[in-house]
């Protein structure tokens, strides 16, 4: 799923406002609210990437970092440092 801070913060640096950034992707500027407030979680990985190609960095830059457990046992019963 993407990160709509890291979308948001990526818009910032590139001086993008939202209706110029969904004019240029031709998609309804609704859609890229959704985005922005982590609302359209089944995001097609074409629009995924579309969205990464205009802010011009690679589509990992802008997914959601899962949060790692330090101490402790995962799910698998491995004790976790």
């Amino acid at each position: 799923m993407l990160d709509g801070s890291r979308v948001r913060a990526r818009m910032k640096v590139l001086g993008l406002k939202g209706t110029t950034l969904a004019q240029a992707m031709r998609i309804d500027p609704s859609t890229l609210s959704k985005i922005l407030m982590d609302h359209y979680p089944g995001i097609s990985l074409e629009l995924a990437e579309l969205l990464a190609l205009h802010l011009r960095v690679p589509l990992c830059e802008l997914l959601k970092v899962p949060h790692l457990h330090t101490g402790g046992t995962n799910g698998d019963g491995v004790t976790v440092q």
